[in-house]
């Protein structure tokens, strides 16, 4: 998919860890496989309140004078609310392969890509 000119796929791609990498990435973290067996567990119970946290995430941002000029478009905010709870779902299913780094990935490019930095 382009996005107003540049390649995400490709980025992300040319981006994302390999499995060895991720796989040290989660040691790192000490993420390990009794965490994500635990976090399976409650995975849903949690999903009745992914919509909740969301609009809380999203409340919280609005708060933010420079990111609700981002903000501002309904659809894009729909569609980033969406998104939001989709995340919480897969953080909290308690699988991180390649899908969910490249997934990560992508997200970190497009923050990137419209001026949200981390900080």
């Amino acid at each position: 998919m382009n996005t107003k000119g540049f390649d995400i796929e490709g980025l992300t791609g040319h981006m994302s860890p390999d499995h060895s990498g991720a796989c040290q990435r989660r040691e790192f973290l000490e993420l390990g496989e009794l965490d994500c067996a635990l976090l399976r567990a409650v995975h849903g119970p949690l999903q009745a309140h992914q919509a909740d946290v969301a609009a809380a995430f999203y409340g919280h941002l609005l708060a933010v004078p420079t990111l609700r000029g981002l903000l501002a478009d309904p659809v894009l905010f729909a569609r980033l609310q969406r998104l939001q709870g989709e995340y919480f779902n897969s953080l909290t299913a308690g699988d991180y392969g390649d899908a969910y780094v490249r997934n990560r990935v992508r997200v970190g490019i497009m923050h990137h890509h419209v001026g949200i930095e981390p900080q």
